[in-house]
């Protein structure tokens, strides 16, 4: 859709191509419109990339306006974190994790707001303390002359608002803003784009209202409404021909989408025939559905190579009874962008316990909760021995409660982080897979097993 607008634009309107600026939201997205363009035969845009990309070129020419040098450097998610650890430390401040801090100074940022500003529109336990944080954060980030991802998009709507000398030489040199994916813009995004374009008005977006799936990063599919608003003579053109899917799969996806009165929704159509039947399996628990799977999995393998099946779940703590089913049945898989789970280091740790109540003088065990720190061992040395008592008569999930009080150890993770939360959900889905197998010994003996089978495998 895009690339045709710009080959329009090029051809039908004689707009020069280097006044034409493309952001999309992952490279491998601008590369291809890219080479589109290029192998049309009418040279490179003014820009192709990323609002990252975009925003880090102007802040290498303009970044001295916001008393920057312009051989900044960008912080990634380590540098992010090992920065808000030292200042935790250098605060000593209890009971915060950098991966907290960073989501929480992340979402203010894409909502553009200030550390100064912070408490009141994050009125939530600790704001202060987190505000107090955010604020040494950032003085230390233009102290080493760098910027986190946010920053990039941040600063460069701080410098189109403070400047206007610089705001009107990127008006007068890109004159085409056009902009893919709108529905998963945040505030900041949108923000940058109305800046970029207020002076020509010459805007184009593409966007569904059905396709938003991020508002957990600070997404907001209100921005197409928004839009609307703030251009009023726009035109909208319903794209309803749909080009990948099937007829079953688009009249599946418009019966469950239809049900949303948030936003419009569209009728899409193909002209492909054929496909297959959308399949709804109900199953009595995650054990039954695996073993679904695997039987599925089996009877595709006449067709296709294992290579050409996914398998897609909700969240990482559903992968422990299907990876457990596809290691029974000797079938191969690869787990992409997460850990096994027996492999995550909360699982691992919870194991460590749970073999020191059977066994104290297991070393490893031993080796790994020591690093949980000194004084949570000799706590759980101490307390250790009330809960060997009796043990045959106790079912792992009640074993596994004591090893919690007597440690703590949920106390480790914050529901409210994403990322510990996700931890929360796989101890949850270790703590299910106990009521499968009552006696300790049992229990760990089938993890032990599985593990191999994967290590054999």
């Amino acid at each position: 859709m895009l690339v045709s607008k710009v080959l329009y634009l090029i051809t039908q309107k004689r707009i020069r191509p280097s006044e034409i600026v493309m952001i999309t939201f992952t490279n491998k997205a601008a590369a291809e419109m890219k080479k589109r363009i290029e192998n049309a035969g009418y040279g490179k845009l003014g820009f192709v990339g990323t609002f990252h990309s975009f925003c880090a070129s102007l802040l290498r020419k303009y970044a001295g306006r916001l008393g920057y040098g312009p051989d900044f450097v960008i912080f990634d998610d380590d540098d992010q974190g090992a920065l808000l650890k030292q200042i935790i430390k250098e605060k000593d401040i209890a009971r915060m994790t950098a991966s907290y801090l960073s989501h929480l100074i992340s979402a203010a940022k894409n909502q553009l707001i200030p550390p100064d500003k912070f408490t009141t529109f994050f009125p939530q336990e600790r704001a202060a303390d987190v505000a107090k944080i955010y604020s040494t954060y950032q003085a230390r980030l233009k102290k080493n002359n760098a910027f986190d991802f946010d920053d990039l998009i941040i600063k460069v709507v701080e410098l189109f608002r403070k400047d206007d000398e610089v705001r009107f030489l990127i008006h007068d040199k890109y004159t085409q803003i056009l902009i893919d994916e709108f529905q998963d813009t945040n505030y900041a995004q949108y923000s940058l784009a109305r800046l970029l374009s207020e002076e020509s008005m010459d805007i184009t977006v593409v966007g569904d209202f059905s396709q938003s799936i991020y508002s957990w990063r600070g997404a907001d599919i209100r921005n197409l409404e928004k839009f609307q608003e703030d251009f009023p003579e726009g035109k909208v053109f319903e794209l309803e021909q749909n080009y990948r899917s099937t007829p079953p799969i688009l009249d599946f996806a418009y019966t469950v989408i239809s049900k949303n009165n948030g936003h419009p929704i569209l009728k899409l159509f193909t002209e492909k025939n054929g496909g297959e039947d959308i399949v709804i399996k109900q199953t009595q628990n995650e054990e039954d559905e695996a073993l679904y799977l695997v039987s599925e999995i089996e009877r595709l393998q006449s067709k296709f190579d294992y290579k050409e099946i996914a398998v897609l779940y909700r969240i990482n703590a559903q992968s422990r009874a299907i990876e457990e089913a596809l290691l029974q049945y000797g079938l191969p898989y690869m787990l992409i962008g997460g850990i096994r789970f027996y492999e995550r280091k909360e699982i691992k740790d919870i194991l460590s316990y749970m073999r020191l109540i059977i066994n104290p003088d297991n070393e490893v065990a031993q080796e790994r909760i020591m690093k949980l720190g000194k004084r949570k061992w000799v706590e759980f040395v101490e307390k250790a021995i009330p809960i060997r008592e009796d043990i045959e008569k106790k079912d792992t999930e009640s074993l596994m409660e004591e090893i919690f009080s007597a440690t703590n150890y949920l106390a480790l993770y914050n529901e409210k982080d994403p990322d510990e939360y996700s931890r929360l959900e796989n101890i949850k889905e270790l703590k299910s897979m106990a009521n499968s197998y009552p006696n300790i010994n049992d229990f760990l003996e089938q993890i032990a097993l599985v593990e191999s089978e994967y290590s054999e495998g």
